[in-house]
């Protein structure tokens, strides 16, 4: 019998000849025996646990380059007088990384950040299942947005630059439509 509680992240086997080979078999969990019970957390939710315990959690460095492009971005659009309306904003399964509003023109950015410019041009990270994700996002966020704004606008934001030097930043105003797929209706 086997017994796995999700929110745990607990599998419970009963004690058996065997259990030293399925023990043996989840390495990489954190893997124990309890009172004839091997006990496995499974190694993705060490990171969960860890957060509940309060511990510190080193961030992996790719998301660390993220959020500082993120930063610099939100920087940039404020001295360009956008005003900022939320960071990662998670509609659904996607995520808009800024939402801005400059005037009336409701804008929805997306930014790319890369050390250096060895394999391309960051905007050419957004091809067209990343533009189809970003205007379904679009379109569920403005579905309930209140009150509806009169334009909206796809930019992106390219953040160039190693961590310990002044990043180089372009803005790419109007950069797609929203996907033929998709339909606003209001």
């Amino acid at each position: 019998m086997v017994e796995f509680a999700g929110a745990a992240g607990t599998l419970l086997l009963p004690d058996s000849p065997e259990k030293d080979s399925i023990a043996g078999g989840l390495e990489g969990s954190a893997v124990r025996v309890e009172e004839g019970l091997v006990v496995q957390r499974p190694a993705g939710l060490r990171f969960v646990f860890r957060l509940l315990r309060g511990e510190k959690v080193a961030e992996a460095a790719h998301l660390r380059v993220g959020r500082r492009g993120e930063r610099a971005a939100e920087r940039f659009l404020k001295k360009k007088r956008y005003r900022i309306l939320a960071r990662r904003l998670r509609v659904g399964r996607d995520e808009i990384d800024l939402l801005a509003k400059d005037g009336e023109t409701l804008v929805f950015v997306e930014v790319k950040t890369r050390s250096a410019e060895t394999f391309g041009r960051p905007i050419e990270a957004v091809g067209r299942k990343k533009r189809r994700n970003l205007s379904r996002a679009a379109v569920r966020y403005l579905k309930h947005a209140r009150p509806k704004p009169n334009y909206v606008r796809f930019d992106v934001v390219e953040v160039v630059g190693a961590p310990d030097e002044r990043p180089k930043i372009r803005h790419v105003e109007n950069v797609f439509p929203i996907d033929p797929v998709y339909r606003l209706r209001w």
